[in-house]
């Protein structure tokens, strides 16, 4: 999910060159016995509920590496401090920086930076006042 993360639902954004489509729910195939879907455990828009659903929460390195053998074409299991592996044997160590959790840290970084010049806007004038 890391590259989709920051796209738009298409219903919202109908001109997006990435976006979310919404789908029918019931093609998912079930997680591994014992794996949590991460859409039992996320608030999140509806338009995600396919790809929630398919990616699974483990309590361990060790637990992720043993069900990767079971899962199916599309699925992932991640760990809470970020490990992850794909159906496809692609694996990503936990801690690992990736572009997608860097760019929504710096749009939350923007969003702070921004409403706090906006709150500074706000007061300059006052300030101005008492510094005359």
């Amino acid at each position: 999910l890391a590259d989709g993360l920051d796209a738009p639902e298409a219903a919202s954004a109908p001109g997006a060159p990435r976006a979310w489509i919404a789908l029918p729910s019931g093609a998912e195939q079930g997680l591994p016995a014992g794996v949590t879907a991460l859409g039992r455990l996320v608030e999140a828009p509806e338009v995600l509920g396919r790809a929630l659903s398919q990616a699974g929460l483990v309590d361990s390195e060790a637990a992720g590496a043993a069900l990767v053998p079971a899962l199916r074409p599309g699925q992932c299991l991640v760990t809470r401090d970020g490990a992850l592996w794909r159906w496809d044997g692609y694996r990503v160590a936990a801690g690992q920086p990736n572009a997608a959790a860097q760019r929504l840290a710096q749009r939350r970084t923007l969003r702070e930076g921004q409403a706090r010049l906006d709150a500074l806007t706000e007061e300059l004038p006052a300030a101005e006042r008492a510094a005359s």
